[in-house]
């Protein structure tokens, strides 16, 4: 930029530079949307939980055209009921549009697979499945356990 760059000011940041950021990323979110009503498109959600032990859950939208990151929300204070998950994924499917959505990938927990079949009973085009990223670890977490490989997996650990 050089010495002679000004950067923008706190004023700037929190008026302009915002309006015009959500202006460009709801553009960014609309070009893609177009796509969803041609072909469909599938919410994924990915929740995890940080080093202060708040659980946060993240929505991207796949279509032929990619993905687009949708939204994050904070469920720290949310308990993890089925019920729960249910409206809160129920939001994300209506903001997106129940017609558009034709597929859900969630965790494989109890509650999301209970959270996944509530959505398919009330979105009768939509269809629920786990991830199978998840599967595959929680599948290799259980093969990790097993004595002819614990020793290995815990060095690896160590490792890394």
């Amino acid at each position: 930029m050089g010495l002679d760059y000004k950067s923008p000011n706190f004023h700037s940041f929190r008026s302009y530079l915002l309006a015009k950021n959500v202006e460009e990323v709801q553009n960014y979110v609309e070009s893609y949307s177009s796509t969803w009503k041609t072909t469909g498109c599938t919410i994924k959600t990915d929740g995890w939980t940080d080093q202060c032990k708040r659980t946060l859950m993240n929505f991207s939208v796949y279509c032929p055209k990619g993905t687009v990151s949708l939204k994050s929300v904070d469920a720290s204070d949310e308990s993890k009921s089925a019920d729960t998950l249910y409206k809160l994924f129920r939001d994300v499917v209506l903001f997106v549009g129940p017609e558009y959505v034709v597929h859900m990938m969630t965790d494989n927990t109890a509650n999301y697979v209970a959270a996944g079949r509530l959505l398919e009973l009330e979105f009768q085009t939509l269809f629920w499945s786990p991830c199978a990223a998840h599967c595959i670890n929680l599948i290799f977490h259980d093969i990790g356990k097993l004595d002819e490989v614990s020793n290995v997996v815990s060095q690896a650990s160590k490792i890394t």
